[in-house]
């Protein structure tokens, strides 16, 4: 099934990193969860809320949002960050995750800003399919 069909019937919190997801073509990051949850509504979801971390991979930094009163209310959480982050988000949260990304591997902005994989591949994709 596809990801609209994943989420519904099901509340929702967007979860995402405001670090190395946002900086990998705005995969990520706050402003493309808001542009994702509102899509998401107008497909018929019920998109509760946008939760933003700095870096979802620290764990200290996704649960001091864990206990958010409207991600309580939740039954999943849409992950927006790297393998490690919904990881995390599902640990702190104890709730059931969906993560529609594929985690490429270890990376690096380099010295101009691009993403670049730490095998010196450079990561151009551009990349999402729900985000303009």
């Amino acid at each position: 099934p596809g990801l609209r069909d994943s989420l519904r019937g099901k509340r929702v919190a967007v979860f995402t990193c405001n670090t190395c997801a946002r900086l990998c073509n705005n995969v990520g990051g706050k402003d493309s969860a808001e542009r994702l949850a509102s899509k998401l509504r107008k497909d018929g979801i019920d998109a509760l809320r946008v939760i933003s971390v700095p870096a979802a991979c620290i764990m200290a930094k996704v649960r001091e949002v864990s206990d958010d009163p409207v991600a309580e209310r939740c039954d999943v959480l849409l992950t927006l960050t790297c393998e490690v982050g919904e990881l995390c988000a599902g640990a702190c949260f104890g709730k059931e995750t969906v993560y529609p990304l594929e985690t490429l591997g270890t990376g690096y902005l380099d010295d101009n800003g691009v993403p670049t994989l730490s095998d010196g591949s450079i990561v151009m994709m551009g990349c999402t399919p729900f985000v303009e």
